[in-house]
């Protein structure tokens, strides 16, 4: 949700693990971060509904969709940091005709949190993101 151009670790966008027999077959610990795909059991987990792959990968291209869809992630647009709560991390995106905004609620922590926005309470599990497009509450 920050301003400019998403940058996508090529593992993150297919759920990728951390690779510990590859940091033990090296004995290199950055290896952890190499793991090697196989063209084809990589296909075979993303038409799998059921496979973290397909879910982390699906998830990822409706965010891109909606971060291309919406005006108010225009790259000339403006971008706003909150604070409603020391464990979310929080922006808002507004388009450079001021008329599409989006608030962009990230907890950064692994326990649930509730914060109010404009009176209205708004609980965040672990490590959830929540994207709001409603002028109204912020």
């Amino acid at each position: 949700s920050i301003i400019g151009v998403p940058g996508i670790y090529f593992h993150s966008l297919f759920g990728s693990r951390g690779w510990i027999e590859g940091a033990r077959q090296t004995g290199r610990n950055r290896t952890i971060n190499r793991e090697k795909l196989q063209f084809d059991e990589l296909q075979n987990q993303l038409a799998d509904e059921n496979s973290l792959r397909f879910k982390v990968f699906t998830k990822y291209r409706k965010l891109l969709k909606t971060r291309r869809s919406s005006p108010a992630f225009d790259p000339h647009g403006t971008q706003i940091i909150h604070d409603p709560h020391p464990a979310v991390f929080a922006l808002e995106r507004v388009s450079p005709d001021g008329q599409a905004r989006m608030l962009c609620l990230h907890n950064v922590s692994r326990k649930s949190v509730s914060f109010s926005v404009n009176e209205k309470l708004i609980t965040l599990e672990p490590y959830q993101a929540l994207w709001l497009n409603n002028p109204q509450l912020i």
